[in-house]
């Protein structure tokens, strides 16, 4: 299952219709007919809404596809144990994926500067040209 058909399947699980989970989580129904039709993968930026929206879904599954395997919690031993080690790694999930949404931000704009110092290269290029 690919990350659009598990955020499908989130869908499902929750009972909604397409409309309100896409207003849930900050997309647009055309943004997200696109993912429905694989046009387009789902960005790790809606990952991250999807996990705070929906605290019940797997973080794990949701971004790789993988289970839990649950060995981790066999060797809790109290609630308030397990309670601690899911904050905590909820947290850690939603700190790694608003990393990777800055880091890809950063690079679009580090992309963005270079075409436009390029644009800026070649009209100097044209202009010279046009003086000989």
């Amino acid at each position: 299952m690919n990350r659009n058909e598990r955020v499908l399947e989130i869908v499902r699980r929750e009972g909604m219709n397409y409309s309100d989970f896409a207003r849930r989580i900050g997309v647009s129904k055309h943004q997200f007919s696109n993912w429905k039709n694989k046009n387009q993968s789902v960005p790790e930026k809606y990952l991250v809404a999807i996990i705070e929206q929906f605290p019940d879904v797997n973080a794990r599954w949701l971004i790789t596809g993988e289970e839990d395997s649950g060995e981790d919690i066999k060797k809790i031993q109290t609630f308030e144990e397990y309670k601690e080690r899911f904050e905590r790694s909820y947290k850690e999930t939603i700190e790694m994926l608003k990393s990777i949404v800055e880091d890809k931000e950063r690079i679009i704009k580090l992309k963005d500067d270079v075409n436009k110092d390029l644009r800026e290269m070649m009209d100097v290029i044209k202009t010279l040209r046009e003086k000989k």
